[in-house]
């Protein structure tokens, strides 16, 4: 056996300003749904919020379309071949678009009294039982504490209102509760883009194996998105060859490759891999040597070929 072998990765910025911006217009739509929602319900009966309630649903609508456009250009197969700046303006859209849907929840709460405290409360429980299949994969129990507090914290609001027509002793509860929930959305947000990422990667390690190395390469099924992602390759005349990309931008490979053929076909994993935005640098795991030596070079310290990579 040749021996385990492991690299850090690194997207290159275009590429990862796509996904990011990609993840940010799809986290953006379903805040904007669930505020829409319980806009529209709330104004029904409270006049002055008609026109945030009119103000959210366009900002629905642009978001859609820049959704759309999103998924329509950012495709994973192109997103080397994507304008820099383009994918820059596009980003700095969605995040306006985002600012201006936080604006109106933030006037929402802040100036409507007992009826808006009502609706951020409301969008709290809707936002998040939206949110559950992403949300809950990446924080677990803390998922079901947040969404167990959220309906306490709309029926305790409900109540106040109806006692007393008020709801001041809410408003404080509210906040914290909203920024708890910002809180656990950007965690959980992270950890999607660090998958995002991932996944971009494995898919380009299984396209590389197959059509230019000419191995059956498959991506194994995950029981849940925090495991190891792991690529299993037959490489048929030179045995087995596996890969586990961790969450972290680590990958580790253990093979059957005899040692004098993975030079060849590790120099062409990150030779496809830099072409496709993915900077990497594979080194035996006992000794740290790496696996590919340019010819005529000395063996590059660990890292290096990235950072080369990226000066490219």
């Amino acid at each position: 056996m040749s021996g385990r072998k492991y690299s850090q990765v690194e997207l290159a910025a275009q590429v990862r300003e796509a996904l990011h911006c990609r993840l940010a217009a799809e986290q953006a739509l379903s805040a904007a749904e669930s505020l829409a929602g319980t806009l529209a319900e709330t104004a029904r009966t409270v006049a002055a919020l008609e026109s945030s309630a009119q103000s959210v649903e366009q900002t629905l609508g642009e978001l859609r379309g820049e959704l759309t456009a999103l998924e329509e250009t950012f495709v994973e197969a192109n997103l080397m071949r994507l304008d820099p700046e383009a994918v820059r303006a596009r980003r700095e859209r969605v995040d306006a678009l985002r600012h201006r849907l936080d604006e109106v929840a933030r006037s929402c709460r802040e100036g409507f009294g007992a009826a808006g405290l009502q609706v951020e409360a409301a969008r709290l429980v809707e936002q998040s039982a939206r949110e559950r299949s992403t949300l809950r994969p990446w924080l677990g129990s803390e998922y079901d504490d947040f969404a167990a507090d959220a309906a306490a914290t709309l029926a305790e609001t409900d109540r106040e209102i109806q006692a007393t027509g008020a709801a001041a002793s809410a408003a404080p509860r509210l906040r914290a509760l909203g920024e708890r929930f910002d809180e656990l959305v950007a965690r959980a947000a992270r950890h999607q883009e660090q998958d995002a990422g991932r996944r971009y990667i494995a898919e380009a390690l299984r396209q590389i194996c197959k059509a230019d190395l000419g191995f059956a390469a498959r991506i194994l099924p995950q029981e849940a998105p925090i495991d190891d992602l792991v690529i299993e390759v037959d490489t048929f005349a030179y045995g087995r060859l596996e890969f586990r990309l961790l969450l972290d931008g680590t990958i580790h490979s253990e093979s059957e490759l005899v040692e004098t053929s993975c030079p060849v076909h590790f120099g062409t994993i990150e030779k496809r891999l830099r072409s496709l935005g993915v900077l990497s640098n594979f080194l035996y795991e006992d000794d740290e040597r790496p696996v590919v030596i340019e010819q005529d070079a000395k063996p590059a310290p660990d890292g290096a070929r990235i950072q080369e990579a990226r000066r490219a």
